[in-house]
């Protein structure tokens, strides 16, 4: 987790050794030395927990969350447009710079890495959108807000194992809250690393139980906030008869960035 500060800017070095080699902890050593960074390193209580305890110990109003495989650009030029984008919209909740979804009218679809084109910019001539649900990686939020909405839902995953789908209930919990969610264009290097051979890709048993969770975890969005809760306020694409089913505003795009 990254805490934005002001104008304070980061220059990111990557070190060649893997966390557990001796070189890793002098290599820390000496970027982190006389720097307003710090490194915690926590046991295995998977990533809703760390971000959640991470976003304690920080008094910033903007934070970035990453992923261990994402790598971002040196040149900070993407933490300008978005302190752009926040500064120019104040329902704005957070944004997502993987993918994100579209769940009902006619721009129903994907988009992202991977995904369909962006079929809007901000002012600034980036690509932007508003979407219904959005991947976690990286994900930019108001401290503020994070804090107000409960931070991540610590339900969707039990300790050490995968929180597949915390990211989309965050989605939905900030829409219900009367804010905003953005997917942009950072510039980023997904998937750095051999993460396809690690983690809960590295053998068929934890594929299996990702794959269990991710089932699961599906159904608690729609308990949570589909028709079958008191909220009745998201329905999953496809799904007739509702017409006014959820969907995100276009013209509150005007003058974000």
């Amino acid at each position: 987790m990254v805490q934005l500060l002001g104008d304070v800017k980061a220059t990111y070095t990557m070190c060649p050794c893997p966390a557990h080699h001796p070189c890793s902890s002098f290599w820390f050593q000496t970027y982190l030395a006389n720097s307003r960074h710090t490194v915690l390193v926590s046991g295995d209580i998977h990533e809703i927990r760390g971000y959640n305890r991470l976003s304690k110990l920080v008094h910033a109003k903007i934070l970035i969350v990453l992923q261990d495989d994402d790598m971002p650009p040196v040149k900070h030029l993407w933490i300008d447009h978005l302190m752009s984008a926040f500064n120019n919209n104040k329902k704005l909740g957070f944004i997502g710079g993987f993918t994100g979804t579209i769940q009902g009218g006619p721009q129903t679809g994907k988009f992202g890495v991977g995904r369909s084109t962006m079929p809007t910019k901000a002012a600034n001539k980036r690509p932007f959108m508003f979407v219904t649900l959005t991947n976690i990686g990286p994900f930019v939020m108001r401290q503020d807000l994070f804090w107000h909405t409960g931070m991540f839902n610590m339900n969707f995953s039990c300790r050490g194992d995968p929180g597949i789908g915390f990211d989309y209930e965050f989605s939905l919990r900030t829409w219900w809250k009367g804010y905003q969610v953005g997917l942009f264009k950072p510039d980023f290097v997904y998937h750095w690393g051999d993460w396809s051979k690690s983690g809960t890709r590295a053998n068929r048993g934890l594929y299996r139980r990702r794959q269990t969770i991710e089932k699961r975890n599906s159904k608690y969005h729609l308990d949570m906030y589909g028709p079958r809760s008191g909220r009745d306020f998201y329905w999953r694409q496809g799904l007739p008869g509702r017409p006014t089913a959820f969907k995100t505003p276009r013209e509150g795009l005007k003058g974000i960035g």
